[in-house]
């Protein structure tokens, strides 16, 4: 039974949209080069088509109206499900349980939300490599993966010291 969610649950880790901006730059994919694996679909999966090779369109503006639906899913103007998150995957890792549970929680529906790194949004199966190695989840921090944990450490150390620090 889907319930709404009670005004003292935790919020959710990060909005859908944050969640695959985070997932996209981790890839270090552009907006651009994830826009197209939408090409070669004749009819793209998402709501109301408004690109075909038959409207005229060259694949330099067919790219463009992409980029702005893509830009939608990462500001959460829209949610988008199936075949189009099928496509997105091929080109941005993620996992869409995640995503799918980050939805629900946008949403209002009682669910658990996912186990992901809150600054890369990385989970089980898309774990960040380092040194040939995954990422493991922080012993200090069950929402940072180890590569993040790393990464905040070695920037905190290039800080310079301040005279008044205490």
């Amino acid at each position: 039974m889907i319930k709404a969610l009670p005004p003292t649950a935790l919020p959710a880790p990060m909005t859908p949209g944050t969640y695959l901006r985070k997932r996209r730059k981790a890839a270090g994919v552009s907006l651009e080069l994830a826009a197209v694996a939408f090409l070669p679909c004749s009819d793209p999966p998402f709501p109301r088509p408004t690109w075909r090779a038959a409207d005229g369109l060259g694949p330099v503006a067919i790219v463009r109206q992409i980029v702005s639906v893509l830009s939608k899913l990462e500001s959460d103007q829209l949610h988008v499900d199936g075949i189009a998150l099928m496509q997105l995957t091929g080109v941005v890792p993620f996992e869409r349980e995640a995503y799918d549970r980050l939805v629900a929680l946008h949403l209002g529906v009682d669910v658990a939300p996912p186990s992901i790194c809150r600054e890369c949004g990385c989970g089980v199966l898309t774990a960040c490599m380092h040194a040939g190695y995954p990422c493991a989840w922080s012993e200090t921090d069950p929402n940072l993966c180890t590569a993040c944990e790393r990464r905040e450490a070695q920037a905190a150390a290039d800080l310079p010291e301040t005279e008044n620090a205490s």
